[in-house]
């Protein structure tokens, strides 16, 4: 007796095959937005987790400079040397590319040691910016000087604070609570003082959002300002 087996060998119509991928790229025309979205989100995450890591970093370090400040004759053995700046408090409103780009300059009591040849004492800090390549951003800077050295020019000698900064800007405030865009403590009605209150707003801008910036604001108050 003999058996007769019979395989399908039949393979896929070309009909087949074309609803096969028809089906296939309509699932991956709703998953890949999905999918490019995803990754666009982590990305802005971590930009903006970079910002504000950046701004805290940056506003601590001007809030304690600025907390230590001082005057000559406000603290024990203050001397000149000659310099005017030595003795002073100079903020300046300044714009840069039609952006607040202000300037500080003062003594105060938190000079950073480096290494253990710096030698301690009181500094001369100026905060200040430079623009970046593209002229789109800045770049802050911090300079921290011993009193008696030979001061950087204006605007050099600095460390790199922080990077993609859009604008800085600086208000100052007297002990009648009056509001000044200026404050230079070498000329009247600033002469020998110190503002009270300090008010400063920095913004970034926001990569993963075009044409966006992200701003940070805080106020400072100067334990050293005897105004009055």
């Amino acid at each position: 007796m003999m058996i007769q087996c019979h395989i399908n060998s039949r393979g896929f119509t070309l009909l087949e095959i074309l609803i096969a991928i028809a089906i296939f790229a309509a699932i991956s025309a709703v998953l890949y937005p999905s999918y490019t979205g995803t990754f666009r989100n982590i990305e802005a995450a971590q930009s903006q987790s970079e910002i504000y890591q950046m701004a805290r970093v940056t506003l601590e370090r001007i809030t304690e400079d600025l907390q230590s400040a001082f005057l000559h004759g406000m603290a024990e053995g203050s001397q000149t040397a000659g310099n005017e700046l030595h003795a002073g408090f100079l903020g300046r409103d300044f714009t840069l590319n039609g952006k607040n780009a202000d300037e500080l300059r003062f003594t105060s009591e938190q000079h950073i040691i480096f290494n253990e040849n710096d030698r301690r004492g009181r500094g001369e800090i100026a905060y200040y910016v430079k623009e970046s390549e593209d002229k789109e951003v800045f770049s802050l800077y911090r300079s921290d000087t011993l009193i008696f050295d030979n001061q950087p020019d204006e605007g050099t000698g600095g460390f790199v604070i922080c990077d993609g900064l859009y604008s800085i800007n600086f208000q100052f405030q007297n002990d009648e609570g009056e509001t000044y865009d200026n404050w230079d403590s070498s000329v009247e009605p600033f002469k020998d003082k110190l503002p009270v209150m300090i008010s400063i707003k920095i913004e970034w801008s926001d990569p993963s959002v075009p044409d966006s910036v992200i701003p940070f604001m805080t106020s400072v108050a100067l334990p050293m300002a005897k105004n009055k």
